[in-house]
């Protein structure tokens, strides 16, 4: 086992670190959540790492965004992410693709994946990343974050969730209103890391719901929902 990851025992034994290494990982988003999932899976050990992204980084990304800095300001997002995550392990195998989601070739992004994190911040691609989830039968790790509040969920095959969640096809979510603080967004992401953690170590988490983060009040929430399969 690398020296790099000795300071992960005793919370992960050898045999999990082993399991995390072989894992093949799809982060849709590289802007908030996106950044710190990035790294957080970078320093668990994570050896295989698909990024897609469209967007640049620009001056509003400072705040919250892990991977953003004065000096790579117009820069595209997945390239930064793949030069951040080298300078961490250059070892990582990085594939990236510089598009909108629904641009991609599904098949090709999806093959070998084995868990997908939703990072981005648009309602109707993410319902879209879901739907494609339950047709490729690949477990989902969802994230939302909006001012001092986020929600976070492991969506698994054969039990879609968005839509309840979402009872209407927002074209912008309530973010838009109430922007997003960098605290929130590190919560937020370690939360999805440690849903991922319990889900491909084979320790219970729950399903057919979600954790609703408030921290005005420093509470976590678990809602759930009766899941309804769409015909």
């Amino acid at each position: 086992m690398e020296k790099r990851y000795i300071k992960n025992f005793n919370s992960l034994s050898e045999f999990e670190q082993e399991i995390i290494k072989q894992k093949t990982i799809l982060v849709i988003g590289l802007g908030g959540l996106g950044g710190f999932i990035l790294d957080s899976l970078a320093r668990l050990g994570v050896k295989k790492i698909k990024l897609i992204d469209f967007d640049n980084f620009d001056i509003t990304n400072l705040n919250r965004q892990l991977l953003s800095t004065e000096k790579n300001i117009g820069s595209s997002k997945v390239l930064e992410g793949k030069k951040y995550i080298h300078s961490i392990n250059s070892l990582i195998n990085i594939e990236i693709f510089n598009s909108k989601f629904e641009e991609c070739c599904f098949k090709t992004i999806f093959k070998d994946t084995d868990i997908v994190f939703d990072c981005c911040d648009n309602i109707i691609t993410k319902f879209n990343i879901e739907e494609q989830c339950q047709i490729f039968n690949i477990p989902l790790i969802y994230g939302s974050v909006a001012g001092y509040f986020g929600q976070v969920s492991c969506i698994l095959p054969n039990s879609p969730l968005l839509k309840q969640i979402y009872p209407q096809k927002y074209i912008k979510g309530v973010e838009n209103q109430t922007g997003n603080l960098c605290f929130v967004v590190s919560i937020v992401a370690s939360l999805q890391i440690n849903l991922f953690l319990k889900l491909i170590l084979k320790k219970a988490i729950k399903t057919h719901g979600f954790y609703y983060i408030d921290m005005n009040i420093f509470e976590i929430q678990w809602i759930s929902f009766e899941i309804k399969k769409e015909k």
